[in-house]
């Protein structure tokens, strides 16, 4: 029982570490939502352009 205790405490205190967490989510937060948009416009890019080829080039050539 008592162990249980400890082991909960222990994690408890192992994963909100306030020092760690700032000096690491501070300076990857705005790279990590540059690098998130970069990637959905990649996609959506990509997307369009597969859903034109399958189309035919004439559909794109008309837009």
């Amino acid at each position: 029982m008592e162990h249980q205790g400890e082991i909960t405490m222990s994690t408890h205190v192992f994963i909100p570490d306030p020092a760690l967490d700032h000096s690491l989510h501070v300076p990857l937060q705005i790279p990590a939502i540059i690098i998130f948009a970069v990637l959905v416009i990649f996609g959506v890019i990509i997307l369009y352009a597969f859903f034109f080829m399958k189309k035919g080039n004439h559909m794109s050539m008309e837009y």
